[in-house]
């Protein structure tokens, strides 16, 4: 096996949107490191002419869990994902009182200004957040990798999601 030069990127220089995030989850959910979650429903949200938010909710049968997934390009930043994946959690947690919820960020940057706080979260709540890495590969064709990696989860995760802490599986951008 070969061993190709890298460097990383983002999505948009790739090409690629939030919207093409959400379809590349929606086609193989594991590829969060979740564990085998089902997509229970995904909504486009639209708040004026400029945002577009997106909502998935995905369950893990075997530990009867809601995952509340917020989709953010670049820099996770309060006034978005942060505090609207949470909300999120709280709406499902109404809905499905005896099941458990946890509030995911998926972000290409969570190493922002609010890196401590998305540490900190999962101490108090149900909480995931997942950077995703582009990188770039050196090579004939053009290709690009994400690489999903669990920057935060409660400290009992073992009730929350399936997987390890460190995900690192490559999954190639097409």
């Amino acid at each position: 096996m070969e061993i190709v030069d890298n460097a990383c990127t983002s999505l948009k220089a790739v090409g690629k949107s939030g919207n093409w995030v959400c379809e590349w989850i929606l086609k193989k959910p594991s590829r969060m490191g979740l564990g085998n979650i089902e997509i229970r429903s995904h909504k486009l949200i639209r708040h004026g002419n400029l945002e577009v938010r997106q909502e998935i909710l995905a369950y893990l049968a075997s530990a009867d869990t809601f995952y509340e997934i917020e989709i953010m390009l670049d820099e996770c930043e309060a006034n978005h994902n942060g505090l609207r994946a949470l909300e999120f959690s709280s709406r499902e947690r109404l809905k499905h009182p005896n099941s458990k919820h946890v509030a995911v960020i998926v972000s290409e940057n969570l190493s922002s200004t609010y890196r401590k706080l998305l540490e900190a979260l999962p101490q108090i709540l149900p909480f995931i957040g997942i950077e995703i890495t582009v990188l770039k590969l050196s090579m004939e064709c053009v290709m690009a990798t994400i690489l999903p990696l669990i920057i935060a989860r409660s400290d009992n995760s073992h009730s929350f999601a399936a997987n390890p802490i460190c995900i690192s599986k490559q999954q190639t951008v097409a």
